[in-house]
């Protein structure tokens, strides 16, 4: 009878650390990945990302790799909006973007030409001509 009772005991204290360690494993956290392009597909490196939390007000600022590629990893479950820039483009943005539990969420972004201007003004006067010597 005491070998039956160790033997239980032993059971359910198994069965405890078996359960334990599988809730420590779970993760509330999701992921959002993605790349950068421009209209001909060309992969675009130093495009300033932001993902907004709606829920949060929170933002989240990352910068894309030499192969314009993105990852923002253990972000907070919740809907997000995505947004990429690059001097020389326009901004580009994906709302509601939706993150699950331990969901990967890939968001690609396509970067649009931007309109270049720049304008240049200078000011300043000729020298004077110093007229009451030779030198």
């Amino acid at each position: 009878m005491v070998r039956n009772v160790r033997s239980v005991t032993l059971v359910v204290l198994t069965s405890l650390l078996v359960l334990a360690a599988t809730s420590v494993a779970q993760v509330d956290r999701g992921e959002i990945l993605g790349t950068v392009t421009d209209p001909s597909g060309a992969r675009i490196s130093g495009a300033q990302i932001t993902l907004m939390s709606l829920q949060t007000g929170q933002s989240i600022h990352l910068t894309t790799d030499n192969e314009g590629n993105y990852s923002a990893k253990l972000l907070k479950i919740g809907t997000y909006t995505v947004s990429a820039n690059r001097q020389g483009f326009q901004t580009t943005v994906q709302s509601t973007v939706d993150v699950a539990v331990n969901q990967s969420v890939r968001v690609d972004l396509m970067l649009k030409l931007g309109s270049a201007s720049e304008k240049v003004e200078v000011t300043g006067a000729a020298p004077r001509l110093q007229t009451e010597s030779s030198s």
